[in-house]
């Protein structure tokens, strides 16, 4: 799926889960809004947390771990396709790709298993 193409299914309002599949310290620099983070590293051991049902569009930074994760995905029966170009490609045609705010950021270190939250469990 090209970066257009993604752009243009978000504004029609498609249900679509997108994953970053980058390092903590990429997508604490920019990341496409309301995107769900997995690393790569971690996806074969976290893959259960992604719901089947659902389209996931696979993003890194140029597109060649997304590719592989796409596969990885697509092999374990998830409707998955992968962003060429990765977040490069969003941002170069222009749509937006925020850094993450400080408790985004501290939620993506939880999820990245590289820190610990203080929250409850479920919150």
């Amino acid at each position: 799926m090209t970066a257009a193409q993604l752009k243009a299914r978000i504004d029609r309002g498609d249900k679509l889960l997108i994953l970053d599949v980058r390092q903590e310290s990429e997508r604490k620099r920019a990341h496409i809004q309301g995107s769900q983070f997995i690393p790569l590293d971690r996806l074969s051991e976290r893959c259960h947390e992604l719901d089947k049902s659902s389209e996931i569009v696979v993003y890194c930074h140029l597109g060649g771990r997304s590719a592989r994760a796409t596969a990885f995905l697509v092999q374990n029966g998830y409707k998955a396709v992968n962003l060429e170009g990765g977040i490069t490609a969003w941002i170069d045609c222009g749509h937006h790709a925020p850094a993450l705010s400080s408790s985004e950021a501290r939620a993506c270190a939880d999820d990245s298993g590289q820190g610990v939250s203080s929250a409850p469990p479920g919150e």
